[in-house]
């Protein structure tokens, strides 16, 4: 039993992994994410304001992450 449960884990995680290697769409999306969550803490002031109901903030937060 417990080598039929190990063959299950490997078979998921090699399935996963060949995915994340083989995908296009993933190798061009993550290094934008990983660098829009980088710079996180530099637009938090803007988009709190942007929740709170200023489009303005939503504007100046986007152009402060461009132009910085």
């Amino acid at each position: 039993m417990r080598a039929v449960l190990e063959r299950i884990e490997y078979n998921w995680w090699n399935f996963h992994i060949r995915v994340l290697d083989e995908s296009d769409w993933i190798r061009v999306t993550l290094p934008k994410i990983k660098e829009a969550w980088d710079r996180r803490e530099e637009a938090a002031p803007y988009l709190v304001l942007s929740v709170l109901g200023f489009p303005i903030g939503v504007l100046v937060g986007m152009l402060t992450v461009y132009f910085r």
